[in-house]
């Protein structure tokens, strides 16, 4: 998979712009009108996204048609990408960039009680797919302390966001969010 320097990001039309930056929302900037199997990256992105800004913030540099085409590759849309993508796509791409990845199906049942916020400080960076009232939905978190509001980082919560949301806590932010939230998956970049 060939890569970018540090130095290079995308804009709408697809051109190369300095400097790469993560992105914040499925509405937002060039990517809503990325396509994505027979949708748009604005309806079933966010998959996608979470495993670019991952890739990102773990320090590979990949553009966004290289992370569309890797999850294609590994048969990671779901129903031709209308529902989204498969953990393990993203897991296997992350793979392939050399990075260590534990993926865990249905986190949240476990005979040892670990918090989704030790699952992040251990690993420095967290995606976690979750299912709700809505649909279902992927986002990457980060471990950043000392920031005003939090120590975690949380990248593309909402569909129009233009920062991160920064948190105390994700495990507070996971119960605030959605009575009849289901995590799905947790994908560890390890260090």
């Amino acid at each position: 998979m060939d890569g970018f320097d540090e130095k290079t990001s995308f804009d709408s039309a697809g051109a190369e712009q300095n400097p790469p930056e993560v992105f914040n929302g499925q509405d937002n900037g060039m990517t809503p009108n990325l396509k994505y199997g027979l949708g748009d990256t604005a309806k079933s992105g966010c998959g996608w996204i979470a495993a670019f800004n991952a890739a990102l913030l773990s320090g590979r540099y990949v553009s966004p048609s290289e992370v569309i085409m890797s999850i294609i590759s590994y048969h990671g849309l779901r129903l031709w990408g209308l529902l989204g993508t498969r953990s393990k796509a993203i897991a296997r791409f992350l793979r392939a960039l050399g990075l260590g990845v534990s993926r865990r199906m249905f986190p949240g049942i476990s005979f040892k009680k670990i918090t989704y916020d030790d699952r992040v400080k251990n690993s420095g960076i967290l995606i976690l797919e979750y299912l709700w009232f809505f649909g279902g939905h992927y986002v990457t978190v980060k471990y950043d302390p000392g920031g005003d509001g939090g120590d975690f980082l949380i990248y593309s919560d909402r569909k129009y966001a233009v920062m991160p949301e920064r948190r105390s806590s994700v495990d507070g932010w996971l119960k605030k969010k959605e009575k009849f939230l289901f995590i799905l998956s947790a994908i560890s970049i390890l260090r």
